[in-house]
């Protein structure tokens, strides 16, 4: 009886802390013989985000959560959390037509970088939104029963994504969909 008490202990405290992080990066086409025709297309082909406009790139995530939970007798323990992560990140691809001047090609080099660093700022914060929920859901434990503990995890889950979600919008509007970070073309 000892050792069962042992292993609840251990299950209680020392939960199963999972995150899968996968990232999927996608790319659409953009043609251009200058700087006004590339525009143009990315303005044109872009991915459209959630809030219906075009975007030059855009990374959409989503976050699944389960949990295992121990009975003991009224009492109830989250025994392990594991989140599940998906991203798609879209961003452009130039299919560069031969003989350009360099500087186009420099300027385009210059852009894709900034706009891959802003749409990585997305993706960190998709990951972070994913950490949160497992530290936030790690060890909790409930006196009215795991239906009620069941309802509380997820309803924590689900404030972590709200929350990491406006702090997506935030990231965009701070640095005006990645302006501020050079991501203008």
């Amino acid at each position: 009886m000892k050792h069962v008490a042992i292993c609840l202990f251990a299950l209680f405290f020392w939960n199963e802390l999972r995150a899968s992080e996968p990232l999927n990066v996608e790319f659409y086409e953009v043609r251009g013989n200058n700087a006004r025709d590339l525009r143009k297309e990315l303005g044109d082909h872009g991915p459209v985000g959630d809030d219906g406009s075009r975007h030059h790139g855009y990374t959409k995530w989503h976050v699944d959560w389960t949990f295992q939970l121990i009975p003991s007798g009224k009492l109830c323990a989250i025994g392990s959390v594991e989140t599940k992560l998906e991203v798609t990140m879209t961003l452009p691809k130039w299919n560069k037509p031969e003989g350009l001047l360099e500087d186009l090609t420099r300027e385009w080099e210059r852009y894709s970088t900034a706009l891959r660093l802003h749409e990585d700022g997305h993706y960190n914060i998709a990951v972070s939104a994913a950490q949160e929920i497992e530290r936030r859901l790690s060890g909790l434990t409930g006196t009215a029963g795991c239906k009620t503990l069941a309802e509380d995890i997820n309803s924590k889950a689900r404030a972590v994504i709200e929350e990491f979600r406006a702090k997506d919008l935030g990231y965009d509007v701070a640095t005006e969909h990645g302006a501020t970070q050079g991501a203008r073309f």
